[in-house]
This record gives C-alpha cells, structure tokens and sequence, in this order.
C-alpha cells in the first residue's frame, strides 16, 4: 500500500490489470477521503491496490475543513430551499386557483342573464317585425263607425219590431178550450116529449 500525489486525471490500473474505481473512505481516522483501489476486495480475489486521492487530514486546515463540508451540504441545502420555494409557489397558485373559479362563477351567473335578456329582446322585436309587415285590420276610430241606434234612425230589429201573434197569446181557433162551444143538449131547452102531449080520444067499438 503505497501513498502518492493527489492527481486524478489519470485512472491506475491495479495488479489485476483492471481500471481501479475511484472510492471514499468511511473510517473515523479518514472521514471522506477518497482512494483509489481494485474493484475487487481480497475476500473476493482482489489485488488489494491502494492509492490516496486526497491528501492526510493531518496537513489540511480547519478552514480547508468547514469549506469542504459547506460545499458537501450546500446543494442539500439547495434543494431544501428549492423545495419550499416550490411548495410557496403551489400554495400560491392554489389561491389563484380558488379565486378564479369563483370569478368564473360570477361571470357565467352574469352570462346567463345577459343571455335570457338577449333572447327576450329578440322575442319583442320580432313581434314587432310581424305586427308591421303583417296588414292591420281597419280600425273604429280611423273608419267611419256604422250607424248607431242612439243618434241615427237605424232599420227596425227584431228585437224592437212587433213580434207576430204566437199561439198560446193569440185566441187559437184549433183549441176547444178559447173558441166558443156550441150549445150543449142538456144546457138547452128541450123541445115538448110525444109523452107530455095530450092524445086524441079513441074510439070504441
């Protein structure tokens, strides 16, 4: 295990001829420094090849140290702030939301009536186009009125003309019961009866 310069630009190659994967170390003495090694661990038949990226913690400053670690958390950070900003912006909109609909509403309320107005001007104007283009009958007040009863000698109605005698007024000469009878037997004078005539004296031989 060999420890040399920090130069990345070049990717080695460990003892098993691969191209060794660039790692970082999890260790309490190296906290986040990166190494190159072979991708395969000794368990599984690796090399073992070992080269430190980054230098020793002991050679880098406290400032080198918080810089780094600002810089590791910043894009988190980031991303936080991106994630309220965003959320700020839903809430927003949801507002919006909410306020134009309600508008909408209000809107389609007022274009009903503007409607129901529009076509109740529409029925009025065409009644009048009718009533124009259609002949009007003659008026009393423009036409000469015909006669009437009370100032001109108007030709005798039957309500005013005698009516003809009707039957059941008139003396019927059909009926027994208005004509005069004639004189009943028993109401006139009986001419003198053979039996009240005295007879003549007969003869005896």
């Amino acid at each position: 295990m060999s420890q040399s310069s920090v130069n990345i630009e070049e990717v080695d190659v460990c003892k098993c001829g691969y191209y060794c994967q660039l790692k970082t170390s999890r260790t309490p003495l190296n906290p986040g420094r990166r190494f190159f090694g072979c991708k395969a661990s000794k368990e599984n038949g690796g090399c073992g090849y070992f080269r430190w990226i980054d230098p020793s913690l002991e050679k880098v400053d406290e400032s080198s140290l918080m810089n780094r670690f600002i810089d590791g958390h910043n894009p988190i950070d980031r991303l936080k702030r991106k994630v309220k900003e965003l959320e700020e912006e839903r809430d927003s909109l949801k507002f919006q939301l909410n306020e134009n609909e309600e508008k909408m509403m209000v809107l389609n309320k007022k274009l009903k009536e503007v409607k129901l107005q529009r076509d109740w001007e529409n029925v009025k104007f065409n009644r009048v186009v009718i009533k124009s283009d259609s002949p009007s009958p003659p008026r009393l007040s423009s036409t000469p009125s015909p006669p009437r009863l009370s100032s001109t000698p108007s030709s005798p109605m039957l309500t005013s003309t005698p009516s003809p005698p009707r039957l059941t007024a008139s003396p019927s000469p059909l009926r027994s019961t208005a004509s005069p009878s004639p004189p009943k037997l028993t109401a006139s004078p009986s001419s003198p009866r053979p039996t009240s005539t005295p007879s003549p004296p007969t003869l005896v031989r």
